[in-house]
């Protein structure tokens, strides 16, 4: 009987060319994994297929789908199954049937209001749920029959306002979990007891800190906590395996220590000062967007800092680089200082002790001039970054053209630097690019009458006057053929001739 049974299946399979088709697949997407992961299946609900199978005109509702459907998969040896089920119009989940295989489901942008307790209690084997852009207000602790085993969880883009639920183990396997984009107010010890989170997103939302401070899990590594409401540091400490946080678009006016992290963003909220001894660990600092007067200082640092990277962008306030503010600071290889309207004043040698310095942005600045031993000029990999500034080109700026103008022209990867650097006084260079000036020799040290005998007019006519030159020119020529058309017109028109009625 086994024989004969095998001996059929065979005869199938001759007669098709190929296995038959898991009944699934024809009425759902069904698609191998891109990811490495052997036998990853992923069935999707697709509205063209389900609405060409299904001649009812019935709507999909995963909720009365019979999952049993899955175990053909199971059969063909596709041990793991990804269900995406989205666009669907399903206000509430209770209990699903669920099945063993599914290791990750996917239910984002149903309009999903309410989970009822042990909905996905039937998946074993589930590590990722996304119920991503849903209108959900809670997450319940109870959603699993058992200790969930899951690793990645994304409810962002709902209208949650606790986080209450994750109070309970229940959730001891979460490493992942994103929670941005929702109408959160407190946190304080909800997430402490998740002693395998690594990495959580709870930005977007209306978090302030009121009733106590913000206790994070001990082996969090990644946190983001930007666009809230908070205007003072949320934490009384933080865990010592911290190393990225995100607290940018917020209200801080100070800071406390956090000894571990190793890349900060504190961008667009109210600092007036910055502790650089509170963070000495820190390798990327961006405090763009404050009220800083000045960068900060680590000279006083008694070790040099680690810092790679800083970006101190749209300073309102930012006046002045003062020559000893990188003294410390050896180990910067890119620094971002633009769109800093006040600044006006960079001190000499500012930047000459950095020798590992590969990129220098200086951008939409107040600079009028720059002194010639700020920085190793030639020594920049990715060159210095002076577009956008108000320079006057006169004598005392030659130099800059003769000495790094000339050495970046031989660099073709530097050209990216030139179409926004130009003069804008005196009013003969007024929006000359600096570039076009390394044409003659000493141009900015010559007088107006020079530059006339040594017929070099032609070098410092804007673009703006040849934009007007073009503009007139164009409307003389379209006045003269309108005249001439008609002329042509008068010529060509009949003429009448008046005879008196009565002689």
């Amino acid at each position: 009987m086994i024989i004969w049974h095998v001996l059929l299946a065979t005869c199938i399979t001759l007669a098709t060319g190929e296995p038959a088709r898991p009944n699934v697949c024809k009425y759902l997407q069904c698609m191998k994994s891109s990811q490495t992961v052997a036998n990853h299946t992923v069935i999707k609900y697709n509205k063209t297929i389900w609405e060409a199978h299904n001649l009812n005109e019935n709507v999909f509702d995963f909720r009365a789908w019979n999952w049993t459907e899955l175990d053909d998969l199971a059969h063909e040896g596709d041990a793991l199954v990804e269900v995406i089920f989205n666009g669907l119009d399903i206000v509430q989940i209770d209990s699903l049937d669920g099945h063993d295989n599914v290791m990750s489901l996917n239910l984002d942008g149903n309009g999903i209001q309410n989970v009822e307790k042990n909905a996905f209690g039937q998946f074993r084997r589930l590590i990722n749920l996304s119920l991503r852009a849903n209108m959900i207000s809670a997450i319940d602790h109870g959603y699993f029959y058992y200790d969930s085993k899951i690793e990645n969880l994304d409810i962002s883009q709902n209208v949650i306002t606790t986080l209450v639920g994750f109070k309970d183990l229940t959730w001891a396997s979460l490493i992942y979990l994103n929670a941005s984009h929702n109408h959160i107010e407190h946190v304080t010890n909800q997430l402490v007891k998740l002693d395998k989170l690594e990495w959580v997103d709870l930005s977007y939302n209306r978090i302030a800190r009121t009733d106590g401070p913000l206790m994070l899990p001990r082996n969090l590594r990644d946190c983001i906590l930007n666009n809230n409401n908070l205007t003072i540091w949320p934490f009384d400490s933080v865990p010592g395996r911290l190393r990225h946080l995100c607290i940018g678009f917020n209200l801080l006016n100070s800071t406390k220590p956090a000894s571990g992290l190793r890349k900060l963003d504190l961008s667009h909220n109210r600092l007036a000062v910055f502790c650089s001894e509170c963070f000495p660990n820190l390798e990327e600092l961006d405090i763009s967007g404050n009220y800083l007067d000045t960068v900060p200082d680590w000279s006083a640092s008694m070790d040099i800092s680690p810092l790679k990277k800083i970006s101190f962008n749209r300073m309102p306030f930012l006046r002045v680089i003062k020559n000893n503010s990188f003294s410390k600071t050896a180990n910067l290889k890119e620094i971002e200082i633009s769109t800093c309207p006040e600044l006006a004043n960079i001190e000499e040698n500012a930047f000459t002790s950095l020798t590992q310095l590969q990129k220098l942005d200086l951008s939409y600045n107040g600079l009028q001039q720059v002194h010639e031993n700020i920085v190793h000029w030639n020594r920049i990999k990715h060159g210095v970054n002076l577009q956008g500034n108000p320079f006057r080109c006169d004598c005392s700026m030659q130099w800059f053209l003769d000495r790094v103008i000339s050495e970046m022209l031989s660099d073709r990867e530097l050209h990216a630097l030139f179409p926004d650097l130009r003069c804008t006084s005196p009013s003969i260079y007024k929006n000359q690019l600096l570039v076009r000036l390394t044409i003659h020799d000493n141009v900015l040290c010559r007088t107006t009458r020079m530059i006339n005998e040594a017929g070099m007019v032609q070098i410092i006519t804007s673009d703006e006057d040849h934009l007007v030159e073009k503009v007139i020119l164009c409307c003389l020529i379209v006045a003269n053929i309108v005249t001439l058309f008609y002329l042509v017109y008068l010529k060509n028109k009949r003429q009448y001739k008046i005879i008196p009625i009565y002689s």
